[in-house]
Protein backbone atom coordinates (compact mmCIF):
# COMPACT_ATOMS: atom_id res chain seq x y z
CA UNK A 1 0.00 0.00 0.00
CA UNK A 2 1.27 3.44 -1.06
CA UNK A 3 2.57 5.85 2.32
CA UNK A 4 -1.01 8.11 1.01
CA UNK A 5 -3.40 5.79 1.49
CA UNK A 6 -1.76 3.80 4.47
CA UNK A 7 -2.01 5.77 7.15
CA UNK A 8 -5.63 6.58 5.65
CA UNK A 9 -7.14 3.08 6.42
CA UNK A 10 -5.34 2.89 9.65
CA UNK A 11 -7.35 5.53 11.38
CA UNK A 12 -9.38 4.80 14.70
CA UNK A 13 -11.29 7.94 14.68
CA UNK A 14 -14.95 8.30 15.03
CA UNK A 15 -14.37 9.45 11.25
CA UNK A 16 -12.35 7.02 10.15
CA UNK A 17 -12.55 6.04 6.51
CA UNK A 18 -15.15 3.13 7.13
CA UNK A 19 -17.45 5.79 8.68
CA UNK A 20 -17.18 8.51 6.24
CA UNK A 21 -18.07 6.25 3.71
CA UNK A 22 -20.89 4.64 5.03
CA UNK A 23 -22.33 8.16 5.82
CA UNK A 24 -21.88 9.15 2.19
CA UNK A 25 -23.16 5.79 0.86
CA UNK A 26 -26.16 5.22 2.76
CA UNK A 27 -29.12 6.48 2.02
CA UNK A 28 -30.66 8.92 5.03
CA UNK A 29 -32.68 6.26 7.11
CA UNK A 30 -30.77 2.82 5.82
CA UNK A 31 -30.08 0.52 8.60
CA UNK A 32 -26.88 -0.61 8.75
CA UNK A 33 -24.79 -2.98 11.13
CA UNK A 34 -21.10 -3.54 11.42
CA UNK A 35 -20.11 -6.83 10.72
CA UNK A 36 -18.04 -8.01 13.94
CA UNK A 37 -20.95 -7.11 15.91
CA UNK A 38 -23.90 -9.20 13.86
CA UNK A 39 -21.19 -12.52 13.96
CA UNK A 40 -20.96 -12.05 17.60
CA UNK A 41 -24.88 -12.15 18.44
CA UNK A 42 -24.73 -15.11 16.01
CA UNK A 43 -22.61 -17.29 18.21
CA UNK A 44 -19.46 -16.37 16.55
CA UNK A 45 -16.85 -16.90 19.53
CA UNK A 46 -13.63 -15.17 18.73
CA UNK A 47 -14.98 -11.64 19.25
CA UNK A 48 -12.53 -10.98 22.50
CA UNK A 49 -9.77 -12.64 20.49
CA UNK A 50 -9.96 -10.29 18.17
CA UNK A 51 -10.59 -7.76 20.27
CA UNK A 52 -7.47 -8.39 22.47
CA UNK A 53 -5.28 -8.19 18.83
CA UNK A 54 -6.78 -4.90 18.31
CA UNK A 55 -6.07 -3.35 21.30
CA UNK A 56 -2.33 -4.86 21.20
CA UNK A 57 -2.49 -3.30 17.77
CA UNK A 58 -3.13 -0.10 19.03
CA UNK A 59 -0.55 0.08 21.39
CA UNK A 60 2.03 -1.01 19.03
CA UNK A 61 0.72 1.89 16.66
CA UNK A 62 1.00 4.22 19.22
CA UNK A 63 4.41 3.42 20.37
CA UNK A 64 5.67 3.80 16.76
CA UNK A 65 4.16 6.95 16.16
CA UNK A 66 5.81 8.34 19.55
CA UNK A 67 8.84 7.08 17.65
CA UNK A 68 7.82 8.47 14.23
CA UNK A 69 6.83 12.55 16.01
CA UNK A 70 9.94 12.26 18.50
CA UNK A 71 12.41 11.31 14.69
CA UNK A 72 10.42 13.71 12.55
CA UNK A 73 11.45 16.54 15.40
CA UNK A 74 14.86 15.47 15.67
CA UNK A 75 15.18 15.71 11.85
CA UNK A 76 13.76 18.92 11.43
CA UNK A 77 15.68 20.55 14.72
CA UNK A 78 18.96 19.12 12.94
CA UNK A 79 17.85 20.55 9.53
CA UNK A 80 17.00 23.99 10.84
Amino acid sequence: MDRQHQSHHTSSSPFSSRFLFSVTRLKPGRKYTHMGKLATELGWGYGDVVKQFEDKRRERSAAWYEKRKAEKAAFAKAKA
